[in-house]
């Protein structure tokens, strides 16, 4: 039995529309509020990081601070966002500069400004 053309027809309008709008629904989903100035504040920091525990010289809330900035900036709160990653970069590179020996001391000077 052959299926009427405008059935066809209907049945493919209908399902490409259900798809369009599961496509489009999706990419809203996940959208994030973060500004390009805190994503690239975010990426530095975390390469800093990357850097900084290639050396072994990453200080134990180093990433607790990280994940912090990343939901600032998923909340919206960029400026918040952009002043803890700034943080955590600055933190790497005296880390990485003083050496490992002296990790506490040069954390303790970004410690308070994190908060």
């Amino acid at each position: 039995m052959k299926t009427p053309f405008h059935v066809t027809l209907l049945s493919t309008m209908i399902l490409s529309l259900w798809l369009v709008s599961g496509c489009a629904e999706q990419s809203t989903k996940g959208a994030s509020k973060a500004s390009p100035e805190a994503t690239a504040a975010i990426t530095n920091a975390s390469d800093a990081i990357k850097a900084a525990k290639a050396n072994d010289w990453i200080w134990r809330d180093t990433e607790k601070f990280l994940k912090q900035a990343q939901e600032a900036a998923a909340s919206g709160d960029n400026a918040k966002a952009v002043k803890l990653a700034d943080n955590i970069r600055r933190m790497m590179t005296a880390f990485m500069q003083a050496g490992k020996g002296s990790l506490d001391s040069a954390a303790s000077d970004y410690v308070e400004d994190s908060a």
